[in-house]
Order: C-alpha cells, then structure tokens, then sequence
C-alpha cells in the first residue's frame, strides 16, 4: 500500500539545525491515505498564507485519478478545500495523473498532468479556485485536454497575464517527440505562440520533463533525445517569449549531447542569475542503473568547461540514485533533490553544488541535523517542505 507523506523540517534558533518540525502534525510528518489503490505525491507548492497543496494520483497505475490535497500549515487536512478528482476527465477508465502544480496571482491552482479519454491518454490541464472547486471560467468546466495528439504533459510554467505554457511529449510508446505549448487564460491555445500555439519536433524523438523561465529571454526545456542507437541524450531547448525557435542556442535553438559511456534524460532545468542554463536528472549504464548527473551551460548552449570539458558531471553515490528537481540560489549555488538507493533501500538526498570549486555535498535528510550548520538559512528555507513518495512497512 502506498501513501501521500509529508515532510516538514525547520531550523533551530541561532544553530541552524534542521530537525524535524513538530508543529506539523505532531512529529514534522504526515501521511494521507487516499484511495485503495497506491497513491503517489508528484507536485508540491505553497500558498501565502501558509497553505500546503500536493497533488499526483490515486489507484492503481492503469486505473488512476488525480488526487489534490491541501493541508493547514499545521499538517492537518483542510476541510474546505473540495476538490474530487475522480469524475473529471473521461469515461473513468484508464490512468489520470498530476504532475505539475503552479499558482497564479489570483490565487487559483493549476495543475498539469495526463488523462485517459476513450483509452486514449492526452496532456491534460485543470484549473482550480482557491477553495478546491474547478474553474468553470477555464477550458471546459475547469479541465482542457491536448486532443489534437495523443499526448502527455510533464511541467508548467506561468507566463505573463495567466498564460500557461505546458511540456511534455506527443506519440505513444517509444514514437515520443517533444512537445511544448502555451494556453491562453480561459484554456485555450494561444495561437501567437509557437505553430498556432505549439510547437512539435518532429525529427527528434523523446520528451521534455523540465521547463524554466529566463527573465525576459524566452523559456528552456529539458528532456530527452534518443540517437540513431535509441539511446538517450540530453536534450535541451530555447524558445523566446513569442514561441519562436532561439537560433541562437546551440544549433538552431536546440543541444543534444551523447555521452559514449552512458545515456542522458534530464528531469529538471533551472538558470543560474547570470545566465548559465543547469539541468539535473540521470546517467544511465549499460546494466540499467542510473547515476545523478548535473550538467551547467553558457547562455549559448556551449557547455561550462568550468564544471567539466563536457559541462556534465555524473555522481555515483549509490547502487542507483536519481536528481528530479533543481533549485538555485542567488549566489548562484546549485541544488538538486532526488534519491539515492542502497542495499534495497531508497533515501531522499539533497546535493549542493558550490559555484566555485564545483564542490558537491551530499545530504541524506536523516542525518540533517548533523550538517545542519554547513547548509545555512538559505538552504533551510528550501529544506522546509519536502514531498516524498513511500511505500508502507519499508
């Protein structure tokens, strides 16, 4: 059985150590049960008011629904927030999911994600107020699907005026290609974006997982590419703000790189404050265990050779670890959360790369208290609420 679990930590006075919070729920930890089936937290974001929204899926992995929850700051639930996920999209057949929560400035929640109609998955956008109930003022009652492809969204960003721009992939099984979209605030496709309001790769294969603003510049995506072996390499995108291919980057607005020992998928982007492009997510070997890898590039696409000759470093710092998120602070230190597995065992992991001397530290969040004072203030805000994702009796 699987269940949503919350964690929140928070920093001592004066010592900044980070011990678990027990104002929330008790003892810093809180575990929803949902539905019969397993459920699964993929989205986290926090109100202004303290509020907490986690969002993912309920059930079983080929019959899901999306699950929303708010919890009070106190890590209870909140019984007035009245999202119901289960009569939303289709026929009630078939896996829905939530993969992305943003808020806008009126206080209402977006979420992006995947649903199934008629058997069929599509990339699948939903608007809620702030009370949890749909907007009826957003697509159709609240919900918009991407039913022009077989499709599937994996992260949201939100642009100027409520826009919503949305990646992900079109196709099915291993005929992926990437995709990237931008929506107009009342759900639908904002046709001066991109090729009538998206733009479709369609001589690469794979998909985009990450997605970043650059202030003023335009957006990068993160993802994949497979090479002619149909193995994976790290994929990068640039558009500027209308939706326009970035010829400047890279070549012709797009960076794949191999790596002859391993293969590349990117989860995760984020821009340094000076411009530098970081992407966090995996290496894969040959016998199928993955590593972390953080990768750092100039503005251009040509890679940081101040990280490495390829601007990718790869971490081995278990039987098989993972970075799905990446954060950065305006010193410009990098830091990427994911998880780390030995001898049967997953664990979160926090790493922290300093921007000089590309010095990686390594935090296992049992053992916080014990590098606490290493981390700092900044790292302890970023440390305060984490989703995990366990499964019961491990």
């Amino acid at each position: 059985m699987w269940a949503l679990v919350i964690l929140m930590v928070a920093s001592g006075l004066g010592a900044a150590d980070i011990i678990p919070d027990p104002s929330f729920d008790g003892d810093g930890l809180t575990t929803t049960k949902i539905g019969a089936g397993r459920d699964e937290a993929r989205a986290i974001a926090v109100q202004d008011d303290g509020k907490i929204i986690v969002a993912g899926q309920s059930g079983d992995p080929d019959n899901s629904e999306m699950a929303v929850i708010r919890y009070l700051p106190d890590g209870t639930i909140d019984s007035e927030f009245s999202f119901i996920g289960g009569s939303l999209i289709g026929n009630g057949f078939g896996s829905d999911g939530v993969r992305a929560i943003q808020l806008d400035p009126d206080g209402r929640i977006v979420l992006g994600g995947y649903a199934t109609e008629n058997f069929v998955t599509y990339g699948a956008l939903v608007r809620l107020l702030d009370d949890g109930r749909l907007d009826y003022n957003f697509g159709e009652q609240g919900v918009v699907l991407f039913s022009d492809h077989e499709s599937d969204f994996f992260d949201i960003e939100l642009a100027a005026d409520n826009q919503v721009v949305v990646i992900g992939s079109t196709g099915s099984g291993d005929e992926r290609t990437p995709l990237i979209a931008r929506f107009a605030p009342d759900g639908s496709l904002d046709e001066s974006f991109g090729d009538s309001g998206f733009h479709i790769y369609p001589d690469v294969q794979g998909e985009l997982h990450g997605l970043a603003e650059i202030q003023g510049e335009g957006l990068v995506a993160g993802g994949y590419a497979l090479d002619d072996q149909q193995k994976k390499q790290l994929l990068l995108l640039r558009l500027t703000d209308d939706g326009s291919i970035d010829e400047t980057f890279a070549d012709q607005g797009l960076l794949s790189v191999n790596d002859v020992d391993s293969e590349i998928d990117v989860h995760d982007v984020n821009v340094l404050p000076d411009g530098r492009l970081v992407a966090v997510g995996e290496t894969i070997a040959d016998d199928g265990l993955s590593s972390i890898m953080v990768s750092r590039f100039l503005a251009d696409g040509s890679p940081d050779t101040g990280l490495s000759e390829t601007g990718i470093l790869h971490y081995d710092i278990g039987e098989e670890s993972r970075a799905y998120g990446v954060s950065v602070l305006d010193d410009g230190v990098i830091l990427a959360t994911g998880y780390r597995q030995d001898s049967g065992d997953k664990n979160t992991v926090i790493l922290r790369l300093e921007s000089l001397g590309n010095k990686l530290r390594e935090i296992d969040l049992a053992e916080l208290s014990d590098v606490s004072a290493e981390l700092g203030e900044e790292v302890t805000e970023i440390l305060k609420i984490s989703a995990l994702q366990i499964e019961d009796g491990s």
